[in-house]
């Protein structure tokens, strides 16, 4: 189906879809003369010259030969597999050993729980979700306690294959731990490998990093000007993350085709002439419409690049975390770890729970709550820095949030525009009442 969905969008845009292998020929090789990407199919190839070039070929499952201080792991269909696998699957196991303690990780434990299947989670508690707010990541491990996820935290100390084809895991031996551990099935998630290898990257001077990532800078660009890489393939991470991308290289490859047609327009008479005359359009903005300094694709001076933040895509900014667990968790923006510890006194934390809302305990999720983390501004306002969820339809509030804290939305706007009532939404209306009756500029 989001096959269906990817090929329609092609259609609607007009992009020559090609299927098959490919590989970066330099322009020395090509037979165009130029800069070139190689498309094969079983019967044949075909050449494509191109002036630039984008790299977005994702990643896949890690699959080590060994694991914890050299023990080695044979993965076995439909025993000891990896992530990709487990999508897979086609019988319901009863019991499911997790070695990890990842998104992929701990969204598949608690999935597995909440079917009634037995989850054991073998990570140490410092790489659980070591990126998460401490309250939401205790919040969650509690809950995954609850639901009967049983967390290992000791060492393996071997994996084998037993008899009757079920995965035994063994361990250091611990206080109040098991020493062994037979399951139906055994998951394996251990970060991803890019997919670089066969583009011949080294061929067109495109270096490659650990994990086969594309070595990439801050504009997406490798080591070779004329091409860029995006998403997994470059350590990218999140499918919003590499959307985010895709759309910062399509900024600076086609950007000055748009600052061209908007000089074009300034220059005409149009229905539009009582906007231009607008000061945005006007004196201060001017030097942004000379299409003869923004002619060029490359973007070294300052001057370009504000530009570039004037009409382009804001990728400075943190996209939003969303974790498919059960209860879904959420996040984007500042977390309270970060907030510097000679500042802290210019920042309000609010809270907001699930269980004081009407829709929010019709939910069912008692232990939710949304928090809001807010700075202090030069004008007494409080603006939004980071929003955190845990709780049914957090990876949705979680999209409003985003659009506060790259807006620099202030909790005095929040708490002064209309909620529906009944709404999971109205938890940002008490998470900023409830930080704002913590400022220091309170009169309570």
């Amino acid at each position: 189906m989001q096959c269906e969905e990817t090929f329609n969008k092609f259609v609607k845009y007009k992009v020559d879809l090609f299927i098959g292998s490919a590989e970066l020929i330099p322009k020395e090789e090509s037979m165009h003369g130029k800069l070139s990407v190689r498309v094969c199919r079983p019967t044949n190839c075909v050449e494509i010259p191109t002036d630039k070039i984008c790299i977005a070929t994702g990643s896949r499952a890690h699959r080590p030969n060994k694991i914890y201080k050299n023990i080695s792991i044979e993965f076995v269909p439909n025993v000891i597999i990896d992530s990709t696998e487990m999508s897979q699957i086609v019988d319901l196991p009863r019991t499911v050993g997790i070695i990890g303690g990842g998104v992929i990780a701990v969204e598949y434990a608690t999935v597995f729980a909440k079917l009634g299947v037995g989850v054991s989670l073998i990570c140490p508690k410092k790489n659980f979700l070591p990126f998460l707010e401490e309250d939401i990541k205790e919040a969650l491990r509690a809950r995954m306690s609850k639901e009967h996820v049983l967390f290992l935290e000791s060492e393996i100390s071997g994996i084998k294959l037993t008899n009757d084809r079920k995965a035994l895991i063994s361990f250091q031996k611990m206080a109040l731990h098991p020493q062994t551990l037979k399951v139906d099935l055994l998951m394996y998630s251990g970060g991803r490998d890019a997919n670089s290898e066969g583009l011949k990257c080294e061929a067109v001077n495109v270096e490659i990093g650990k994990f086969g990532r594309i070595e990439v800078d801050s504009r997406c660009r490798t080591t070779n000007p004329d091409i860029f890489a995006i998403g997994d393939v470059s350590g990218g991470g999140l499918a919003s993350i590499a959307a985010q991308q895709g759309r910062y290289v399509s900024d600076q490859l086609f950007l000055n085709r748009l600052v061209i047609k908007a000089n074009s327009m300034l220059n005409k008479s149009t229905p539009m002439e009582d906007v231009l005359d607008d000061d945005f359009f006007g004196s201060q903005n001017e030097n942004v419409f000379e299409s003869n300094e923004f002619e060029s694709t490359e973007y070294e001076s300052v001057e370009a690049e504000s530009k570039l933040a004037l009409f382009g895509t804001s990728f400075g900014a943190k996209v939003p975390l969303t974790l498919w667990t059960v209860p879904e968790v959420a996040g984007v923006g500042l977390s309270e770890g970060e907030i510097p510890y000679e500042s802290k006194g210019k920042y309000v934390i609010g809270y907001a729970y699930f269980k004081d809302l009407a829709r929010g305990r019709f939910s069912g999720e008692d232990g939710g709550f949304l928090k809001i983390i807010a700075s202090v501004d030069k004008i007494g306002q409080h603006v939004v820095k980071g929003v955190h969820v845990m709780g049914e339809a957090s990876n949705e509030l979680i999209q409003l949030g985003s659009v506060m804290v790259h807006s620099k939305a202030t909790l005095e706007q929040i708490v002064n525009t209309p909620f529906a009532a009944v709404t999971l939404s109205a938890l940002y209306h008490v998470a900023s009442d409830d930080a704002l009756s913590k400022s220091p500029l309170s009169l309570y």
